[in-house]
């Protein structure tokens, strides 16, 4: 479902509050420590960012402790799909940080 959300998102800014709707479906999954027991995170906050709504960038800031407890000592995020997770994990970072700053943070 996170996948399908992903590709509406990017296929063109959805029609009244289709987006708005489908951002709120994702965040009310979050778990307190900011992960999704039922999607990978990595694919979740992809999404999210993609949907790019304020609440969708709460929910990234909330997951940044979770993603950052899955960095390697190396930097990495895992063995599998190790450049696409690295870039997934560095623009919610990034964006999560944008929202800090606008906030006044």
């Amino acid at each position: 479902i996170v996948s399908g959300i992903h590709a509406l998102a990017l296929a063109s800014r959805s029609p009244g509050n289709l987006t708005e709707r489908l951002t709120s479906i994702i965040v009310a999954q979050q778990a307190p420590d900011g992960t999704w027991s039922q999607a990978d995170l990595f694919h979740t906050l992809e999404t999210l960012v993609a949907l790019g709504t304020g609440e969708a960038r709460e929910a990234v800031r909330r997951a940044v402790p979770a993603l950052l407890s899955r960095q390697r000592e190396d930097g990495s995020f895992g063995s599998t799909a190790q450049q696409e997770r690295a870039l997934i994990a560095l623009r919610a970072l990034l964006w999560a940080e944008q929202q800090a700053y606008s906030n006044g943070r």
